[in-house]
Formats: C-alpha cells, sequence, structure tokens
C-alpha cells in the first residue's frame, strides 16, 4: 500500500541505507528497517463481552488475545494485547480508513470502539544475531528467548522513550513501535547503540 503524502515517514530527512559501525568478520548483527505504510488501529471494548468478541474476529479473521502480554494474527492482520479492553490492530495491506470503517460497523451498538493511529506512530523492525543484545542496552525487559518469546508483545522503554514491542511469530526480529514525535529520537538511539555490532540499514518495508 503507497505512502499517502499525509504519512509521510518522520524518518524520512535521516533515513539513510548501508552498512555503518563495526564489520565483524560474519557480517553486521543488526539489520535495520522502518516498516510503511502500515494501518494502525487502536481497539477498545469489553474483551469479556462475547458479542464484541465474535465482531471481531468476524471482521478481523482472529479473536482479540485475552492473555496479557501476546498477540493472535489471521493472515497479514495482527492484534497486539494493550490492557485487558485495549488492542492495536496492524495490518499491513489494509488501507487505514477501510478498516477502521469495517471493524466499526462491526462493532456497531456493541461496547467497542476503533480509532485510527496510522499516522500517529512509526514502526521500527530490528531483526539479526545481536538484536536482543542492543535491546538489552536500554530496555528493562528481560529478552532471553525463553521470556521473550515469537508473538509475545510487553510495553517498557527504550533508552527514555515508550515503546511498544512485539517479537514476530517467526523469531527472527522484533518490532518497535514508537509515537511518531520520538522516531527521530528512537532512530538515534539505535543506530548509535547498535554500532559495536555492526549495522545494515535496509530499504524501507512497505506493510
Amino acid at each position: 500500500m503507497p505512502e499517502s503524502p499525509q504519512r509521510r515517514s518522520a524518518l524520512v530527512e535521516v533515513y539513510q541505507t548501508g552498512t555503518f559501525g563495526a564489520a565483524p568478520k560474519d557480517g553486521p548483527g543488526i539489520q535495520l528497517a522502518e516498516r510503511r505504510g502500515l494501518a494502525l488501529l487502536h481497539l477498545a471494548g469489553r474483551g469479556d463481552d462475547e458479542a464484541f468478541r465474535a465482531a471481531v474476529k468476524g471482521c478481523l479473521g482472529c479473536d482479540a488475545p485475552a492473555t496479557p502480554n501476546t498477540t493472535a494474527a489471521a493472515g497479514d492482520r495482527c492484534l497486539l494485547w494493550l490492557a485487558p479492553t485495549r488492542w492495536l490492530v496492524v495490518s499491513e495491506r489494509d488501507a487505514p480508513e477501510d478498516l477502521e470503517r469495517d471493524l466499526g460497523a462491526a462493532l456497531a451498538g456493541l461496547s467497542g470502539a476503533v480509532t485510527d493511529v496510522s499516522s500517529g506512530r512509526t514502526v521500527i523492525r530490528v531483526a539479526g544475531r545481536n538484536a536482543r543484545d542492543l535491546l538489552a542496552k536500554g530496555c528493562p525487559l528481560d529478552f532471553h528467548g525463553a521470556r521473550f518469546k515469537p508473538g509475545d508483545c510487553a510495553q517498557s522503554i527504550l533508552g527514555t522513550i515508550n515503546v511498544l514491542l512485539h517479537a514476530t511469530d517467526d523469531g527472527a526480529a522484533i518490532d518497535l513501535y514508537c509515537a511518531r514525535g520520538f522516531a527521530l529520537s528512537m532512530w538515534q538511539w539505535l543506530t548509535d547503540a547498535a554500532g559495536e555490532f555492526g549495522t545494515r540499514v535496509d530499504d524501507p518495508l512497505q506493510g
């Protein structure tokens, strides 16, 4: 899904692809890529309301996860648990306004609400053999694979920035979600802290 002018990346002025920092013999230990063009919706509702849960599943194809710090997915749509009555809906292929309309219609008359927050968030994917070492430098979470497993999500801080972290289902990467206004600070922290591992910045991922 192409970016509209209203969704211009907050990192466009500083985003530079290439290899930076140390040069380990086995290649860079960190890969960074911004994920652009995502539909991001804030979903609110009563997780114990069967009608609400059925409406969400009917529209998105998956349940709103009830267990803290877990996710659910159907195709390229994913729901990240934020609180007992809050979730973040992420989609690679849907236009935000279409998904907001469809989900809002599904929730009509129920104890739920949906808000498009796509333009207010920046998402950066951190991958590579040293990805968890990098994040552990600035985040108090336990990144051991047995504690922060594929599919898990958590809200914490990175440096001094509030972030939502999501370990991808295949375990190959961790996506960082932050408020757009802090995107430049987060990018600077990541690129500075990754220097010792060697860093490859890839082309932005569309969706």
